[in-house]
C-alpha cells in the first residue's frame, strides 16, 4: 500500500473512529469542534479507553531508531496495529488500552492514565505532523484498542536506563504536560 493509499485509508477509518471515541462524551460537540479547528479535543479517560504514556526514549530504544516506519513497524511486531497517538512535541506516545488498565498497571519507565484524567486527543483524520497525531490509525471500538500485554513487552524492550518520572498533581514536577489533564 502506498503513503497516499495509506492516508486514505486512514481518513475513512477516522469517520468511525470520531464517532466511537465521542460516543460516550458529555459533550461530544466540543469533541467535534476542536477537530475541526484542528486542534486535540481532551477527551475523559477511563470511559472508553485508559492510555498508557510511553516516553519517545522507551520507544525508540525498543525500536532501534525514531523513524516513523522504524516505530511502526516495531508496534506492530508487538502485536500493536492501532490506537497510538504521538504527542504534539514527539517526546511521548500514548497508547489507547481498555478501561480499567490503568489500576493494575506497573511497568518501569511508562505511566497508565486511568479514570479522572483527560487526554488531548487529535482528530481522528490526524496521520502526520504538525501536532499531535495517530501513528497508528484510531480505534473504531473497544476491539481496536491495546492489548496490555502487548505494550509491555514493547516498552519491556526499552526500559532499560530511563529514569521514572515524578508526578505531582497536575503533571510532571517539570511542568505539566499539555496531552493529559489530572484533575
Amino acid at each position: 500500500m502506498t503513503h497516499v493509499e495509506k492516508r486514505l485509508a486512514h481518513f475513512h477509518l477516522g469517520a468511525d473512529a470520531g464517532l466511537w471515541l465521542v460516543s460516550r462524551e458529555p459533550h461530544p460537540r466540543e469533541a467535534r469542534e476542536a477537530w475541526m479547528r484542528d486542534a486535540p479535543a481532551m477527551l475523559r479517560i477511563g470511559v472508553h479507553f485508559d492510555a498508557v504514556r510511553l516516553p519517545a526514549s522507551v520507544v525508540h530504544r525498543a525500536a532501534g531508531g525514531a523513524g516513523r516506519e522504524v516505530v511502526e513497524a516495531a508496534f506492530r511486531r508487538a502485536g500493536i496495529e492501532g490506537a497510538v497517538i504521538v504527542d504534539h512535541s514527539g517526546r511521548w506516545y500514548y497508547a489507547l488500552v481498555p478501561p480499567g488498565t490503568a489500576a493494575g498497571w506497573r511497568e518501569e519507565g511508562c505511566e497508565a492514565l486511568g479514570e479522572g484524567c483527560y487526554l488531548g486527543v487529535p482528530g481522528p483524520y490526524r496521520a502526520e505532523p504538525p501536532g499531535s497525531y495517530w501513528l497508528l490509525t484510531p480505534p473504531g471500538g473497544e476491539a481496536d484498542l491495546c492489548e496490555p500485554r502487548n505494550l509491555r513487552e514493547l516498552s519491556g524492550h526499552g526500559v532499560e536506563e530511563v529514569p521514572r518520572p515524578v508526578w505531582g498533581r497536575r503533571g510532571a514536577r517539570d511542568g505539566a504536560d499539555p496531552m493529559i489533564d489530572h484533575p
